[in-house]
């Protein structure tokens, strides 16, 4: 009886080559990325607090600095300059009717979904360039290495699950 051997792949190898394709993908939709967020005049403080709260996140402000890496001040006004344009609210807290949390707004979430669009628009480009054998492979490689429920929470909206 002949026994085949799989070939050996290296761990770091792998880990090289998908840092390699997510650096490319990153790298080919930067240039649009950028031009939305600078349409969307949005600052980094803001980017980031609009997307800690598309992520489920109902921080005060407080708790939004301490998030985001700001001074209670900065928070402060990264949130009402958020508010005033509609992207998030104050909500008052269950708990602590003198506080108030902050909620991303659907405006807000359209924001982030109109940025992360950018990114996938390169990715959906990479992906129809593969032949379909490469798509097919690719995709049975993921969907093998995540876990499906894993997987389906970081889908795009406009990508059926």
């Amino acid at each position: 009886m002949t026994v085949i051997e799989e070939p050996h792949v290296d761990g770091d190898d792998v880990a090289g080559d998908i840092y390699g394709l997510v650096h490319y993908l990153h790298a080919s939709s930067n240039r649009d990325l950028l031009d939305a967020i600078a349409r969307e005049q949005l600052s980094f403080s803001q980017l980031m607090l609009l997307e800690r709260l598309r992520d489920g996140a109902h921080p005060t402000v407080h708790q939004a600095a301490s998030m985001i890496g700001i001074s209670r001040s900065g928070a402060s006004l990264v949130t009402q300059s958020l508010a005033r344009r509609g992207l998030v609210r104050r909500e008052e807290d269950e708990r602590d009717y003198r506080s108030k949390r902050l909620v991303i707004t659907d405006r807000g979430l359209d924001v982030i979904a109109r940025l992360h669009a950018c990114r996938l628009e390169v990715i959906t480009t990479f992906a129809e360039q593969l032949h379909e054998d490469q798509r097919a492979q690719l995709q049975a490689a993921i969907r093998d290495s995540v876990q499906a429920d894993e997987l389906a929470q970081h889908r795009p909206p406009a990508i059926p699950a």
